[in-house]
């Protein structure tokens, strides 16, 4: 069995990684570099924390939005608009896939092997000295 990180690290990872990737695709003219590194930090993150997976989906995935909906508010001039403006909630697609594909990495690998545990009385206990 694999130790797990901390899932709020985890999911803290999750924020501050989409938050990156938000402004990335802010600036960015085309939009396959946030797509593939989303797919990346979700996938990592939910390897990390599989049972989490759905959290780091919806927290990362969201910082897309968000931060259009920032930067309309803050009066930030948009290098590439988006139209229509809903559209930057497709980011929950490449975030929820990978990180349904991290969790269920994760959660194969957490898994204890079938013959690792032993049944005897005795399994742990000191053995005594001659």
């Amino acid at each position: 069995m694999t130790p797990r990180a901390n899932p709020a690290l985890v999911i803290a990872a999750a924020i501050v990684g989409g938050a990156a990737i938000a402004v990335i695709d802010a600036r960015a003219e085309e939009v396959q570099w946030a797509v593939g590194l989303l797919l990346v930090l979700t996938a990592a993150c939910s390897a990390l924390a599989p049972r989490q997976w759905w959290m780091i989906a919806l927290f990362a995935g969201a910082c897309v939005p968000i931060a259009g909906v920032v930067e309309k508010i803050l009066g930030i001039p948009t290098l590439y608009p988006v139209n229509p403006p809903w559209a930057t909630l497709l980011a929950f697609i490449p975030a929820t896939i990978g990180a349904l594909i991290g969790g269920a990495i994760g959660g194969r690998f957490s898994a204890a092997p079938s013959g690792s545990t032993s049944t005897s009385p005795s399994a742990g206990a000191p053995t005594p000295r001659p």
